[in-house]
């Protein structure tokens, strides 16, 4: 076996037909185009799922319905904690605004059709179509969502100025509620709250109008597949067990046309089986046999599949069939702390932008006069951490770090109130350490002349 090189290619690789750089064998045809089954084989992408099929996947499917509401119900699922939030002022008002509950049709949306948007209703005194006028911003009165089919643009709708942010991107946007068809309207982009589906190359954006793909659209295969094999299964199921009754002479009776007969005897055949669980079978020439079909690797087979699932999906055996941990599939704590750091980390690229909008034009709002916070810097938030530990591992973890603070407070690296204040100074305990600055601060010593 060589390496073929295509600018020192023979006549032989030539009658061949080898057409790149690569391994091959002449004598075994290894890499050959005519000879290698392989050479042969190529990647055919599946077409872009339609408004319709997506729409039958998530009502119908138990799978895919799970794979969508499994990570949003997560990220939604513990909320947040705002910097500064004390008495909880915008929480109550993130919960007035129904905040939560749309972000989450938000995420779901965005996630089944390839994209959705949430629009603001806000009272600014403008008409939709115009930019948000922070200025004169009142209050927001609702938040409502639609899916990517229910928004369009235009060319001229393109923000063309060189030097904006948006340049390239629609500025404007019609939305057609399917509930009111006949009243669609065109709104500004800063009305709007804007989710892309999953990431595709830009080509492929042009053509879906700027959207994303939707979530089924690299799993379809896998889940066609899953199905198909439950459908297999219940098949051997139905046919597990099959009865063989043979009759002498039933040839010579169906082909003369008395097949009624034969029927009449398999009949009574069986009624007498169910009577009396007894097969009366005359003593000439009759069989009754029972055959069973075998099951033995199917659950094997089924676990195979339901992992190449997981796989795809990014989500644990034991989430996706809601199963504790046993056998082949099993997974433990390690997959399950993977996946809720993997939804932590689409709760931040997904949730960040939209939750920090809202609370950003909720302090600039005049009518609802939110104390304590600065408009032009909106306070932090944080998510609620989704994978709780038990009481036992969190006795562990303070005992393990008061061990730590007696070494330290021994030796003199901390003091007292550096502990007290870093561990239980907030609103939770913490295993970050504060130094007081001002009191390790050296004294400046007076000049001498």
């Amino acid at each position: 076996m060589k390496l073929i090189d295509r600018t020192k290619v023979s006549s032989v690789t030539r009658n061949s037909k080898a057409t790149y750089d690569g391994w091959g064998n002449v004598a075994t045809g290894l890499g050959m185009l005519r000879t290698d089954k392989r050479k042969h084989s190529k990647f055919d992408g599946q077409p872009a799922l339609d408004r319709l099929t997506v729409t039958a996947l998530y009502r119908n499917d138990g799978f895919s319905r799970r794979i969508v509401d499994l990570p949003v119900n997560e990220m939604i699922r513990k909320w947040i904690e705002i910097e500064g939030d004390e008495d909880g002022v915008l929480l109550n008002e993130l919960e007035r605004i129904k905040a939560k509950p749309a972000l989450k049709e938000l995420l779901k949306w965005s996630k089944v059709y390839g994209g959705a948007v949430m629009f603001l209703g806000i009272d600014d005194s403008l008409t939709v179509e115009q930019p948000i006028n922070i200025n004169s911003l009142r209050d927001i009165k609702f938040l409502r969502v639609y899916d990517r089919w229910q928004v369009q643009w235009q060319q001229s709708d393109v923000n063309m100025d060189m030097t904006s942010e948006l340049f390239g991107l629609p500025e404007w946007f019609t939305i057609t509620p399917l509930l009111n068809a006949t009243q669609s309207f065109r709104v500004h982009r800063s009305r709007l709250i804007i989710m892309n589906g999953l990431d595709v190359p830009d080509l492929n954006k042009a053509v879906m109008l700027g959207w994303g793909d939707s979530v089924y659209q690299p799993v379809f295969e896998k889940f066609r597949a899953l199905n198909a094999v439950y459908d297999s299964v219940e098949f051997v199921l139905n046919d597990f067990i099959q009865t063989v009754i043979s009759i002498k002479g039933l040839m010579d009776l169906i082909s003369s046309g008395h097949e009624d007969e034969a029927l009449k005897r398999v009949h009574i055949m069986d009624m007498t089986k169910h009577i009396a669980n007894t097969v009366l079978l005359d003593a000439e020439g009759e069989t009754y046999q029972k055959h069973s079909s075998t099951v033995n690797g199917l659950p094997d087979v089924i676990d195979r599949f339901v992992q190449s699932v997981s796989a795809v999906t990014g989500i644990p055996v034991t989430l996706l069939m809601g199963q504790a941990p046993a056998g082949l599939s099993a997974t433990g704590d390690n997959d399950v702390r993977n996946w809720y750091d993997r939804v932590a980390s689409e709760q931040s690229t997904l949730l960040d932008d939209p939750i920090n909008y809202l609370i950003e034009i909720l302090l600039a709002s005049k009518d609802r006069k939110i104390k304590g916070f600065d408009a032009k810097n909106p306070p932090m938030i944080k998510y609620v951490p989704l994978w709780q530990m038990t009481e036992k591992e969190t006795a562990d973890i303070h005992k393990s770090q008061a061990e730590a603070d007696r070494i330290y407070l021994d030796t003199g690296v901390i003091d007292q109130t550096e502990v007290a204040e870093s561990r239980f100074g907030g609103d939770h305990y913490s295993l970050e350490t504060t130094l007081d600055k001002e009191t390790r601060r050296e004294p400046t010593l007076p000049d001498v002349e």
